[in-house]
């Protein structure tokens, strides 16, 4: 049995339409898996951006508790360093006024003030300057305290900053 043209035209028409629609889905799916492996690329590249910046922090505040660590080192040397240095001072004040004493003695005065806390009415000059000298090794003391604190905390300071920068140096 032969078939008209027109019917074989028809089914031909069919069967193309038919591939042609089997094609486009075929390439929606395609494009479909393409969309979803970008996006698992992404998801991926997010995930790894993450981990990286979890391990920059956990570098920075490891470096921090390093410097947290080494400053209190430092200030511990330091107090120890100021209690033997006041310990000194001390016995440094305890001599000098021993000498004023045997100083006014031996020129029949009254012996320095006690404690060498104030200069009374009528003080040689041996009693002013183990006074001055006294308050001049205080505040000495006060300022080469200070300064030292300043310095630990400027180097803290500077430790931390390069622990920040270190990873953009």
């Amino acid at each position: 049995m032969k078939l008209p043209l027109w019917v074989k035209a028809i089914v031909l028409a069919g069967v193309l339409f038919l591939l042609w629609g089997l094609k486009q889905a075929y390439d929606g799916g395609l494009r479909a898996e393409g969309a979803a492996a970008e996006r698992a690329l992404w998801v991926e590249r997010d995930r790894q951006d993450a981990e990286a910046g979890a391990r920059e922090t956990f570098r920075r505040l490891a470096r921090q508790k390093e410097n947290d660590d080494a400053q209190a080192a430092q200030l511990a040397r330091l107090d120890a360093d100021l209690r033997e240095s006041r310990r000194v001072a001390g016995g440094l004040r305890h001599d000098l006024q021993r000498f004023v004493a045997a100083a006014a003695t031996r020129r029949g005065g009254d012996p320095a003030p006690s404690g060498g806390s104030s200069i009374q009415p009528g003080a040689d000059a041996l009693d002013v300057l183990a006074h001055l000298f006294s308050r001049a090794d205080d505040a000495a003391g006060e300022l080469a305290e200070y300064a030292d604190r300043l310095r630990i905390a400027g180097a803290r300071c500077e430790a931390d900053y390069n622990a920040l920068m270190g990873a953009a140096r």
